[in-house]
Order: C-alpha cells, then sequence, then structure tokens
C-alpha cells in the first residue's frame, strides 16, 4: 500500500520533499541485495556452479553500478 501510494506520489508531482521517491529508491536496492543475499546462500550451502557464480557476479556489478551512478549524481 506504501509503495503503490509511493509510486502515484511520484508520477503526479507530489512529492516535494523526495520521501515517496526514497522510499521506493530504497525498496529497489532492498529487493536488489536480497538477490545477491540469496545466490550467496546457493554459494555457501555448496552449489557453486558456474551459471550461480556467473548471476551473482553479474547482480554484484549492478549493484556497484547502480552505486556509482548515484555517487556521480551528488557530486
Amino acid at each position: 500500500m506504501a509503495l503503490r501510494e509511493a509510486a502515484r506520489m511520484r508520477e503526479s508531482n507530489e512529492d516535494p520533499y523526495f520521501l515517496a521517491t526514497s522510499l521506493l529508491n530504497q525498496n529497489f536496492r532492498i529487493r536488489q541485495l536480497e538477490g545477491v543475499a540469496k545466490l550467496a546462500a546457493q554459494v555457501l550451502e555448496g552449489d557453486s556452479s558456474e551459471e550461480i557464480l556467473e548471476q551473482l557476479q553479474q547482480a554484484l556489478q549492478a549493484i556497484s553500478a547502480d552505486k556509482g551512478k548515484k555517487t556521480k549524481k551528488a557530486a
């Protein structure tokens, strides 16, 4: 419910303090990190197939790329 309202606020420009945008961004980051945690757990459980390791590497690169974009924007 909160995410739907945040999306509505952002789309209708009713987010003067960027709280809705922040909520949506944090939700996106949490989902990315949950994906990394799931893949890392598979590796720790002994499933170190090339496919899993490649997916983990791609997930980590995606997070690093997103972090770099945020840093560049802030600078």
